[in-house]
């Protein structure tokens, strides 16, 4: 008679490989390499928070036994919760930095709005001062690019100075015109008027330069504002009749 072999012992169940922990922790390495990086850092927020994300469903699957990484998951968790807060220090620390750095908009001792004659100079505490000169009347080069009918030109000088600690770009500066409650136009065609420097004034430096408006054939109030930049919470009027 043929003699049978003992049955084998049952083998215990193998707790499966935690494939979350894994990429938790993957995750929470490349998110803490780009979590320094000022601004980039936002990939390392992201990936933080997904390393947290499998962080966590790692660490709960290891602790119902349903893997057998639960160090892997652990660390994984740990650098997703690092790096979240790294790049959220990080980013607050660079906007932070450029606010301070950044220069606060001119604008002009008393109040959102000053009146000038022409001939007289306009301050802004960025140390932008603007003067503009007297208008005068401006003839045509050209007889058939001069102003159109019932209009004429007229010229103003203006000097920009820079009296602050910081560079200024002339070439920001902003103007607008009326003539007798009517919007005046910048006359482009006339060979007086001149295009806004792309100059980049250092502190005590200054530049001069003509515009021409187009305005009404009849007399009337002149009224020219200037902004040191489009910006600038206050507007400086130069008012005179022309």
């Amino acid at each position: 008679m043929a003699q049978q072999s003992a049955p084998l012992p049952p083998q215990p169940p193998v707790a499966p490989k935690n494939g979350f922990g894994t990429t938790a922790l993957v995750l929470g390495i490349i998110a803490l390499l780009f979590a320094w990086i000022p601004f980039v850092g936002f990939i390392g927020f992201v990936l933080g928070v997904l390393a947290i994300v499998f962080g966590g469903i790692a660490v709960n699957r290891a602790h119902k036994r349903l893997a057998n990484n639960k160090v892997m998951s652990y660390f994984g968790l740990a650098l997703g919760v690092l790096a979240f807060v790294i790049s959220i220090a990080i980013f607050s620390t660079a906007v932070n930095s450029i606010s301070r750095t950044t220069p606060p908009p001119a604008s002009a001792p008393g109040g959102e709005v000053t009146d000038h004659a022409f001939g007289g100079t306009a301050s802004w505490s960025g140390g932008e001062q603007i003067t503009v000169a007297g208008p005068d009347a401006v003839a045509a080069d050209n007889p058939y690019l001069g102003p159109a009918d019932g209009k004429r030109w007229i010229a103003v000088d203006v000097t920009v100075s820079n009296t602050g600690t910081r560079p200024y770009q002339v070439m920001s500066t902003a103007f607008t015109a009326q003539h007798s409650s009517r919007v005046a136009q910048e006359a482009f065609m006339s060979e007086a008027n001149d295009s806004l420097p792309s100059t980049e004034l250092a502190p005590g430096q200054s530049v001069s330069f003509t515009k021409v408006f187009e305005v009404e054939d009849s007399s009337g109030e002149f009224k020219l504002s200037v902004k040191p930049n489009a910006f600038a919470s206050t507007t400086a009027y130069f008012t005179g009749a022309v």
